[in-house]
């Protein structure tokens, strides 16, 4: 049997109407099973249902016309079996993550006396099942003499309580003398180093790698990763340094620059999300260069321990893009060999394309209308859908959100370092300030200010709703502005006395919006810095080009921004919503805000 994922020597002919195809050339006997996909110039794509000669299969529908003598590629198709199994095996490994991390919790924990038999010892379960019963850190000390000082210990050796090859944890009794200094110290760096070993969780930070629509992914509403962030309660991070789309690039380009680019930061991701093959359509590579490359990207990241997750590609205007039909029917082999052949080499596939492609454009793979703003680049409609599909994979490798404010606890370098640096983190109250140009009337939340510029023509009203915990600040726009870049904006103040050089500060908020037409181009959580060498601002939501306007409809969730270092102490420092809106459209939005929040990231 074929060990390659496309098989495309010789050529194909099929009658019209009939389910025999022959081949001239072709060896299918070793090249092809039951259930392999046989795609044709047309695009159209056949199942196999029996392979019975080296030039003779049956398919599962007749063709739509003749073919002739057709150069064609089939693609090695995982089964639905197979995917039930690899989604239980999946299944299997997250509880047994979960095992592994509640047990790790109480050896970590653990006591001199404690565990199940009062001595010290607790259960570890290896990846093999083994359960070995092993000194928790406290009893490690304890047989150290204190940490090393050389008081009587039973550690001999730093291999006493180091995991061997196969990530058994096993620990001896050693020698019953006295443990020298020396042991001691060894035996402080082998608990150190096992409990590195035994578990760690993944980075929540993620690296991007692909084309410009990767480059995009964090520019606002038009970028899938800001979307990805919302609509999973912000479960992982795209920082910038680790956006690695470049405008143009081929997967050969990316293959060239992945030690530069993406193994020199292999410490700051445990999940790499790749998005672009359509440049290699552009530059006229062929269908297996393309796979090859995929293939090898991959692997080398999965080999270093890596989780990969993939989007099948995205439905285009190959008109639009310059895109020749054969290419376009290759654009095409590629999303399917995503999802037929991809998952078996351990990647994770989502794939926004069935949502995304208008099935009137048949063969053409046309996206719907308002999915792309150019043919290719995705509008904030498409953008919300390659996002969505992202997060679904993010929900299988992360558990725990970001973290919204329960309660108003102000940030205290000594009592609470963890507080928060903003005066009204659940918007109690109605002091705010209604000021100048924000067309405002209504309820304000405390400490909070709402301003305006170039919204004549525009209506605010603010009121206040309960949540569950605190208040929702609601805005209410109504009218048509007819000035420029109409914006307005709603912020807290920050007393820099509470911050220093060097920190690192996250905002976060949930979020609400509804609008019935297509005429706000933004919705940004932004901190805002201010110092003698100009304005920084770290965002999520920033829609830097101002061209699409946000979907009709609802979408709430959670807004986290980059995050901000602080090289001055800022003479000043704000938590901003910002909404712009679109001059000369009728507007009718609602958004609602609670639980803001700015605090400091520890690292």
């Amino acid at each position: 049997m074929a060990t390659t994922h496309i098989y495309r020597t010789g050529t194909v002919s099929v009658a019209a109407g009939e389910l025999i195809a022959t081949g001239t050339g072709t060896s299918w006997l070793s090249n092809a099973v039951r259930g392999d996909v046989l795609l044709v110039p047309s695009g159209q794509c056949f199942e196999l249902v029996t392979v019975e000669t080296d030039t003779r299969v049956t398919l599962d529908a007749a063709p739509a016309g003749a073919i002739a003598n057709a150069p064609y590629v089939l693609l090695r198709f995982v089964t639905s079996q197979g995917i039930r199994d690899l989604l239980e095996k999946i299944e299997e490994f997250l509880k047994d993550r979960q095992v592994s991390l509640a047990e790790f919790a109480d050896w970590t924990t653990g006591t001199a006396t404690g565990g199940p038999n009062k001595d010290g010892k607790y259960p570890l379960t290896d990846r093999y099942g083994t359960v070995t019963l092993a000194e928790c850190p406290a009893k490690l000390v304890a047989m150290a003499g204190q940490g090393g000082g050389g008081g009587a210990g039973t550690v001999k050796q730093l291999n006493d309580v180091l995991p061997d090859a196969q990530g058994k944890l096993t620990v001896t009794a050693g020698d019953i003398g006295a443990a020298t200094a020396e042991q001691g110290t060894k035996a402080d760096g082998a608990v150190q180093k096992a409990q590195a070993m035994l578990y760690r969780p993944l980075l929540t930070d993620v690296l991007v790698l692909g084309d410009s629509r990767a480059f995009q992914c964090t520019k606002g509403n038009v970028g899938f990763a800001d979307w990805a962030v919302s609509e999973t309660g912000g479960l992982a991070a795209f920082p910038m340094a680790l956006n690695k789309g470049i405008d143009g690039n081929t997967t050969s380009q990316m293959l060239a620059r992945l030690q530069a680019d993406v193994m020199a930061n292999s410490t700051a991701f445990d999940v790499m999300v790749h998005f672009g093959t359509g440049n290699d359509r552009l530059q006229g590579m062929s269908l297996e260069q393309t796979i090859r490359n995929l293939e090898y990207l991959y692997a080398a990241l999965i080999k270093r321990g890596k989780v990969v997750i993939a989007i099948a590609e995205t439905p285009v205007i190959g008109a639009n893009v310059g895109l020749p039909a054969q290419q376009t029917a290759n654009h095409f082999a590629v999303h399917n060999w995503y999802l037929s052949v991809a998952p078996s080499l351990g990647v994770i596939v989502v794939n926004p394309w069935d949502e995304m492609v208008d099935p009137a454009s048949g063969t053409s793979f046309w996206p719907k209308e308002g999915m792309t703003g150019d043919g290719l680049h995705p509008t904030p409609m498409g953008a919300r859908i390659i996002g969505r599909k992202v997060g679904e994979a993010l929900k299988r490798l992360f558990t725990f959100p970001a973290l919204l404010p329960t309660s108003s606890v102000a940030y205290d370098s000594t009592a609470v370092p963890g507080g928060s640096l903003i005066p009204n983190s659940l918007l109690t109250g109605t002091n705010g300030t209604l000021g100048a140009g924000s067309n405002a009337m209504g309820q304000l939340a405390t400490s909070c200010t709402l301003l305006g510029s170039n919204l004549t023509g525009l209506t605010v009203a603010a009121s206040k709703e309960s949540a569950d915990f605190g208040f929702k600040q609601v805005l209410r726009i109504t009218g048509m502005p007819s000035g420029t870049t109409p914006t307005l904006t709603m912020e807290q103040s920050v007393d820099v006395s509470k911050v220093a050089v060097g920190q690192r500060l996250r905002a976060v908020a949930g979020w609400e919006f509804v609008s019935v037409n297509t005429s706000v181009l933004q919705v940004a959580l932004q901190i805002v810095a201010a110092t003698s060498n100009g304005t920084t601002i770290a965002q999520i939501g920033q829609n830097q080009e101002l061209n699409h306007a946000l979907p009709i409809g609802s979408i709430d969730g959670t807004l986290v921004t980059q995050p901000l270092t602080l090289a001055q102490v800022p003479t000043s420092l704000k938590v901003r919503l910002s909404i712009i809106f679109k001059a000369g459209a009728g507007q009718d939005a609602t958004i609602k805000l609670r639980q803001v929040d700015l605090t400091r990231i520890f690292v």
